[in-house]
C-alpha cells in the first residue's frame, strides 16, 4: 500500500483528503497522545489579547520563537519580546506539528474526532490528538466491519450503500461486503449521509477547511467535517471581527467608546465601535487641546456666538473651531443676532437734534449730541452740526421808521415787522407803538 510522507500530509491535505482510505497507510499505529484534548473554542473565547511589557522589563521570549499552550499556537513578539497567539489549533498534537512542520500555523486535522472508518476487517478510529488513525477493533472473519456498529454478524444486503469514512460502497455479491462504488469521494466523512431517495450521497461542504468568518460580534470557524460553522470567540464590536485575519479575527480594541483624548490642538474622540478615534473639535482658535480636561480650553458649542472687541466670533462646526468676522466697530458687533449690525452714520456725518447740534458716534451705530444747544432749533445747521449765532436777543424791539415796529421772532433769526396803528408811532426803549 502506498505510503505519504508526514510532511506532506500536514502541509497539503484537507480533513476531507485524510479521511479517504487508499490514500494513506490505516495500517501503521500512531501513538495516543497522553493528554485529552483541549476544547479549542474556549481556549480562543477565553484568551485576552497580550499587550506590550512596560518599560524597562525583560523580555520574555526571543524573536522568533514559537509554543503552544494547549492548541493555542503562539509566537514571539518581535516588538515587546512577548507571547502573542498567532493561530487555534483543534488540538495539542495539531498545534505541536504544525509548530515544528510549517512553523506559525496549525496542522490540519487528518480526521474529525468522532470519525471512524472500516479498513478490510479491521474498524479504525480517529485518535485523540487528530493527527491519524488507531486500531479500535479487529472483526472475526464470521464477521463484518461497520464503521457504525463495529464488528456485527449481520450480512449487508444486495445493493445497500453506505459510507466508510468520505468513501461511499454498496454491497456486492457472491460474498455480501462493501466494495467502493466509482463515485467521487466526499469532501470529508461528515459530508457523506444518507440521501433523499433513500441511498447514500455527498452533501456539498459548507465551507472551506480552515475558513473564517463574522456574523456581527461572532468570528466562527469552519468545523472539521466542513459540514458547519462553529463558534471560535466573540470580538468586542463588529467592526472588530475580520475574518481575513483567521485566528486573529478578533483585533484588539484600540480604546474604550467615548474616552477622548488629545492629538496635537484636536480634540478625539473613540468610536463607539472601538475601533479608532474621530476628530470632534478643532481647538487651534479655542485655545488649544486641554490634555486634563480633555476639551478645548475655550470650548466651541454649535451655534455660540461672542463678540471680542469688533470680532464678531461664531460657532458652526467644532472641527472648524470659532471662526471671527471683523465688524465695522465693536459697537456694531451683535452676538444675540450672530451678525454685524451695518453703520448708521459715517465717521463725517453730522445733523441736528432741534436745537441739538449732533455728530456720528465713534462707534457709527448712532448720532450721538456733541457741545452745547443752539438758541433755537432754526440756529442748528444739520450740515454742519454747528450753531448759526443768534441776529437778535429774545424780546428785542426796533423802530424801522415812525410807523412800523420791529420785534425779535422766537426763533432769534431776525425781527418781524408790525405796523404800527394810524394814531400811533413807534418811538421809545424798548420801542414800542404808542
Amino acid at each position: 500500500m502506498r505510503r505519504v510522507p508526514l510532511v506532506l500530509l500536514a502541509l497539503g491535505w484537507s480533513a476531507g483528503c485524510a479521511q479517504l482510505l487508499g490514500d494513506v497507510d490505516l495500517r501503521d499505529p500512531v501513538e495516543e497522545p497522553a493528554p485529552a484534548p483541549t476544547d479549542v473554542n474556549q481556549q480562543a473565547q477565553s484568551l485576552e489579547p497580550t499587550g506590550s511589557l512596560p518599560t524597562g522589563l525583560p523580555r520574555l521570549c526571543d524573536t522568533g520563537q514559537t509554543r503552544c499552550l494547549g492548541g493555542l499556537l503562539e509566537e514571539c513578539d518581535a516588538d515587546f519580546g512577548n507571547w502573542k497567539v498567532v493561530d487555534s489549533c483543534a488540538t495539542p498534537d495539531l498545534c505541536e506539528l504544525g509548530r515544528t512542520t510549517l512553523g506559525t500555523s496549525c496542522a490540519p486535522p487528518r480526521c474529525a474526532a468522532a470519525d471512524r472508518v472500516c479498513d478490510g476487517q479491521t474498524l479504525r478510529a480517529c485518535n485523540t490528538g487528530q493527527t491519524g488513525w488507531t486500531d479500535a477493533q479487529v472483526c472475526a472473519e464470521t464477521e463484518r466491519c461497520d464503521p457504525r456498529l463495529g464488528c456485527t454478524a449481520l450480512p449487508c444486503t444486495f445493493g445497500e450503500e453506505r459510507c466508510n469514512g468520505g468513501r461511499i460502497e454498496v454491497c456486492q455479491p457472491p460474498a455480501g461486503a462493501f466494495v467502493p462504488t466509482s463515485d467521487a469521494p466526499c469532501a470529508t466523512a461528515q459530508l457523506c449521509s444518507d440521501s433523499p431517495d433513500g441511498g447514500v450521497g455527498c452533501s456539498e461542504p459548507v465551507c472551506a477547511a480552515g475558513q473564517f468568518r463574522c456574523e456581527g460580534t461572532l468570528l466562527q470557524r469552519c468545523s472539521d467535517g466542513r459540514d458547519a460553522w462553529v463558534d471560535f470567540q466573540r470580538c468586542a464590536t463588529p467592526e472588530l471581527c475580520d475574518a481575513t485575519r483567521g485566528a486573529q479575527g478578533c483585533e484588539t480594541p484600540s480604546c474604550e467608546a467615548g474616552t477622548r483624548s488629545c492629538v496635537g490642538d484636536t480634540l478625539m474622540q473613540c468610536r463607539a465601535t472601538r475601533d479608532g478615534s474621530d476628530p470632534i473639535a478643532n481647538c487651534v482658535s479655542a485655545g488649544g487641546c486641554d490634555p486634563m480636561a480633555l476639551d478645548c480650553r475655550d470650548p466651541c458649542i454649535v451655534g455660540g456666538a461672542r463678540c471680542s472687541g469688533a470680532a464678531l466670533q461664531t460657532c458652526n462646526d467644532p472641527l472648524i473651531g470659532w471662526q471671527s468676522l471683523t465688524c465695522v466697530s465693536a459697537d456694531l458687533c451683535n452676538a444675540a443676532a450672530r451678525r454685524c449690525d451695518p453703520p448708521v452714520c459715517a465717521a463725517a456725518d453730522r445733523g441736528c437734534r432741534g436745537a441739538q447740534p449732533q455728530r456720528c458716534a465713534a462707534g457709527r451705530n448712532a448720532l450721538v449730541d456733541f457741545g452745547a444747544p443752539c438758541a433755537s432749533a432754526a440756529l442748528c445747521n444739520p450740515g454742519t452740526g454747528t450753531c448759526t449765532p443768534p441776529a437778535c436777543n429774545a424780546g428785542a424791539t426796533d423802530c424801522d421808521g415812525r410807523d412800523v415796529l420791529l420785534v425779535c421772532n422766537a426763533d432769534r433769526t431776525g425781527f418781524d415787522a408790525i405796523e404800527c396803528g394810524r394814531d400811533e408811532r413807534c418811538r421809545g426803549t424798548p420801542a414800542e407803538c404808542r
